[in-house]
């Protein structure tokens, strides 16, 4: 065996392993020849199949072994005299390369230190052409890790390297990435004379990728465009970026096509586009860089909001292993299995707790880790854990993005949940210090939701998408819970709001919306509203929506089907289901005896009987078990 092998023996058999396959390429794959050569310490013939594994690596579409051949070979190059000579590109050509091949498997970090290190290789003597070449790639890699303000700084750095007279491939790209970068840290006028340029000098000179990049960039730019005119335009830069070959302006057209779809609340056509694209992806073998996985994403939150939870739960966990900055793919997972009561979802969310600190610029991973702990803490009846999510969350978004928080309404809307819930318990318990505490919890919230809406308008003015009006909705009737004010209409307005497509939402509001009717005595219309959201709650294995629904209706005998009463009776002598209405009241043993003519020790043997019935630790409990189950008179 080769462990048994002395050091010298074992070198010497790497070797002749290594020149055997560099006979007879047939025998074994340039990997392995590559394996031998460095294990015979032979660095040079190491380097040369380190590179030649690398392009048989890309030519069957497998990028993350590309990266790694490509690395190794890099190791090496300073070991090898003659490294450029033998690679046939110098050392900066072959850290661009590399990184491209960082970026194409998900690896935006390291695909910005290969850029780094490139430029330092180059010099600042280097060719200035292909130094702008690296300024620009550069930021188009560090807007991934959201550092959108370096981004800004290395575009400036490649247009400030080549003459915008005559136009050329690098020029082009450079204004092109410029534009973007200007855009996302908000000089508009300088973004806006950059993409005229490029555009213009990308119709000269035929460059169709260029031009579908600019297209993009330029509709995405201002929202509230009409949208005739910016599929037109996305449709024309789709052509143009297939014509072009260019990968991954390819994918990001693709994407942006999904995006506006979706916005519109267009669910089922933003559902084709998502198709489309992480098939495209899938077929080039490029299927975690950015705008794929980004594809991805929109794919697996779009099946769930169109209520296709299995699809989307089998998307979200395609593979077990995905890169770093494409974990919130998997993390979306988390949706559904915090819809669905699912014990593992805690095990995922601390996965995704884990990577946010090494990751922390990852404004999406933190946006569906947060919101998923948010609904868990309400279902699980944890308000103070669902504020401290939601706000913290809300912080660091401001600290990432400068202009668009509107995933906050989310956060806001679903912590707002639990914190109307305590405050109506508090309520109903006669704890007014309880109550006032959980009202200003309940405003700090609205606060950070109004105060996202006023910085997204202040940007891009009432652009809001349908999802994001939703959701505010949905804020402004929870507020109305926590305030104790009328919430049938504010409901009634977010079952609407969520009708665009979004079927667990729009569930989960009729819900509320049957509460606020029938504590209006409305029963029918809470009845109809039960029926309809209980009917998705069972189809979506939605399970703590539908116990919370078929408590609703136990505990308002509603009529809906499918939900069996409770007999009090069968649970509750006469005389213990008096004591426990008086309990959910808030009376004291004496009180109750009192009332019921009974003396205080007989009072205090009938709650002690109906503790041990309901499996009840206390009063309070008990009385939230019998809510649960029905067995409190309706106007209780």
């Amino acid at each position: 065996m080769l462990a048994d092998l002395l050091p010298g023996e074992r070198v010497r058999l790497h070797a002749e392993i290594a020149a055997y396959l560099a006979r007879d390429p047939a025998a074994g794959t340039a990997a392995e020849r590559a394996h031998h050569a460095r294990e015979s310490n032979d660095l040079p013939g190491a380097f040369e199949a380190s590179l030649a594994a690398a392009a048989a690596a890309r030519g069957v579409g497998a990028p993350a072994e590309q990266l790694q051949h490509l690395e190794a070979a890099l190791a090496l190059w300073s070991a090898v005299p003659d490294a450029e000579e033998r690679a046939g590109r110098d050392q900066a050509a072959l850290l661009l390369e590399t990184a491209a091949s960082a970026r194409t498997v998900g690896e935006s970090h390291r695909a910005v230190a290969l850029l780094r290190a490139a430029l330092q290789v180059l010099g600042p003597d280097g060719d200035p052409a292909v130094r702008a070449r690296i300024h620009y790639t550069l930021a188009q890699a560090m807007v991934r890790v959201e550092d959108d303000a370096g981004a800004y700084r290395e575009s400036a750095a490649a247009m400030a390297l080549v003459p915008a007279q005559p136009p050329s491939e690098a020029r082009t790209w450079a204004a092109a990435t410029h534009a973007r970068m200007s855009y996302s840290v908000g000089r508009l006028d300088e973004a806006d004379a950059t993409a005229e340029e490029a555009l213009a000098a990308a119709d000269a000179l035929g460059f169709d990728g260029a031009w579908a990049d600019i297209a993009v960039t330029q509709v995405r730019a201002r929202p509230g465009a009409d949208p005739v005119v910016v599929r037109a335009r996305l449709d024309e830069a789709l052509a143009r970026a297939a014509r072009s070959g260019d990968v991954e302006v390819e994918m990001r057209v693709l994407f942006n096509l999904a995006t506006v779809t979706f916005e519109a609340g267009c669910i089922a056509e933003a559902l084709e586009w998502t198709r489309q694209g992480t098939r495209r992806a899938r077929d080039l073998g490029v299927e975690w860089s950015y705008y794929p996985a980004e594809l991805r994403h929109l794919h697996v939150t779009a099946l769930y909001m169109a209520g296709d939870w299995d699809g989307s739960l089998a998307e979200a966990d395609v593979l077990a292993r995905v890169p770093d900055m494409s974990a919130h793919v998997r993390a979306d997972g988390l949706l559904v299995l915090v819809g669905r009561g699912d014990p593992s979802a805690r095990a995922r969310i601390d996965w995704a707790r884990g990577l946010i600190p090494r990751l922390s610029a990852h404004v999406l991973l933190d946006l569906v880790t947060a919101g998923s702990e948010i609904d868990l803490a309400a279902w699980e009846g944890r308000p103070r854990d669902a504020v401290d999510v939601a706000l913290a969350s809300y912080r660091r978004l401001r600290q990432e993005w400068d202009d668009d928080h509107l995933g906050v309404l989310r956060l806001a809307g679903s912590a707002l949940a639990p914190v109307a819930d305590a405050a109506v318990a508090a309520r109903r318990g006669g704890d007014a210090e309880a109550e006032a505490r959980w009202r200003g919890e309940g405003e700090e919230l609205v606060e950070a939701a109004h105060s996202a809406v006023e910085i997204y308008r202040g940007t891009y003015g009432d652009t809001m998408g349908v999802e994001a009006r939703a959701w505010l909705a949905r804020v402004a009737a929870e507020a109305a819970r926590v305030r104790d004010e009328p919430a049938v209409e504010p409901w009634r307005a977010a079952v609407e709001a969520f009708g665009f497509g979004h079927v667990y939402e729009q569930a989960r509001s009729r819900w509320r919306l049957a509460e606020a009717l029938l504590a209006a005595g409305d029963r029918a219309g809470a009845a109809e509203q039960v029926a309809l959201a209980h009917e998705v709650a069972v189809r979506l294995g939605a399970q703590p929506l539908r116990t919370a629904l078929e408590a609703l209706a136990r505990r308002g005998r509603l009529d809906v089907a499918g939900v069996r009463p409770v007999e009090v009776s069968a649970v509750l002598t006469t005389r213990e289901a008096e004591v426990l209405r008086l309990l959910a009241l808030g009376r004291t043993n004496k009180q109750v005896g009192a009332e019921l003519y009974i003396s205080e020790k007989t009072a205090s043997v009938h709650v002690s009987n109906i503790l041990a019935k309901l499996g009840a630790g206390g009063r309070t409990e008990a009385v939230a078990i019998a809510a649960a189950r029905g067995l409190l008179p309706v106007e209780s």
